[in-house]
This record gives C-alpha cells, sequence and structure tokens, in this order.
C-alpha cells in the first residue's frame, strides 16, 4: 500500500488482483469519496498507465473539476500524454 498526496489530500493507492466495478473486471478504479486508487495487477494492462489515468481522476476531482473527472476519454489522453509532456518539458532549450 502506498500513499500519494493529491493537491494537498492523501489517497491510498492498493495493488490488487483484481479490480471490480459494477460487476466487471477494470484496471483500475479512483475513489474519491474514500480517498483511494485501486490498481489491478493482473497481466492485461500496463499498471503504470492505469496508475496515471487513476491519479488523473484524482486531480481533476480536487481540483474542484468534478464534470471532468468523470470523462473518461479527457482523463484517458492526461494518462497517455503526460509522459512526453515531461519529456518536452525536461528538453526546453535555451
Amino acid at each position: 500500500m502506498q500513499i500519494i498526496d493529491i493537491l494537498g489530500t492523501k489517497y491510498v493507492i492498493e495493488y490488487m488482483d483484481e479490480v471490480i466495478l459494477d460487476n466487471e473486471l477494470v484496471g483500475g478504479l479512483c475513489n474519491f469519496k474514500d480517498k483511494q486508487i485501486h490498481i489491478s495487477t493482473d497481466e492485461s494492462g500496463d499498471p503504470e498507465r492505469i496508475l496515471r489515468h487513476e491519479v488523473a481522476h484524482a486531480f481533476l476531482y480536487e481540483s474542484g473539476l468534478g464534470y471532468y473527472a468523470s470523462d473518461e476519454n479527457l482523463v484517458e489522453w492526461i494518462a497517455i500524454q503526460l509522459p512526453k509532456i515531461v519529456k518536452a518539458l525536461d528538453n526546453i532549450k535555451e
């Protein structure tokens, strides 16, 4: 179990064999109410990308953007593009 600080709110990250949402297996889940992020460790997904996805949900929610926090397309875009954004910022030349 790990803890991440999302804009001053502590979320517990838990890696699990299976994560179930609405009776379906999912790669991850961000529970805003309980401040928990669950990540599946099964071999069907990339746990690092799934973690970025769930953390993006939490950042949007804790920013007061609950509407966007439930937008799966936006959250997935952030999860996929974030490493590229960080790399671009790291490579800024003067």
